[in-house]
């Protein structure tokens, strides 16, 4: 009986040592953020990249509505980058334009300019580099409350 104790203690305890068959994937180990006795954990919550500046911008227009509508002039001088914000809440199809209301301006990619297409609730903006001229911002389709806004970027 001794052996058969003796043998059933050494079967546990081979079980039970270290260096035997790895633990399943979904019970290993985590890593743990490594800490600096008294300080702030080193793992960096956020990273803002050193050559990247905050970008400074101005409002030009602001204007909300529901259905198509229309907000603007907006006069560009020089070559301007302009961030196109929008907000819309609605389950209808919203799409926003810029629209270069210069009769001459054949080049398409000044002339009218989508900026937004959405069918579903949306928030966002959009960057464009426009050159001089008069522009329109025209919501061409939209059944719910909307909201634009647009300020000029300048790095």
């Amino acid at each position: 009986m001794s052996r058969i104790f003796l043998a059933f203690l050494v079967l546990i305890l081979a079980a039970c040592a270290p260096g035997g068959q790895p633990a399943p994937a979904d019970e290993l180990p985590t890593q743990v953020p490594s800490r600096t006795p008294g300080g702030p954990t080193l793992t960096p919550v956020s990273f803002i990249p050193p050559e990247s500046t905050p970008v400074q911008a101005s409002e030009l227009l602001r204007f909300e509505g529901e259905g198509p509508g229309q907000g603007g002039p907006i006069r560009l001088d020089s070559e301007t980058t302009l961030r196109i914000h929008w907000q819309q809440f609605d389950e209808q199809v919203f799409q926003v334009f810029v629209v270069n209301t210069d009769p001459n301006q054949t080049d398409p990619r000044y002339k009218k300019v989508s900026v937004a297409l959405s069918a579903v609730p949306s928030i966002g903006y959009t960057d464009y580099l426009l050159i001089p001229g008069e522009y329109l911002l025209m919501v061409e389709t939209g059944a719910g409350k909307w909201t634009v806004w647009v300020e000029s970027i300048r790095p």
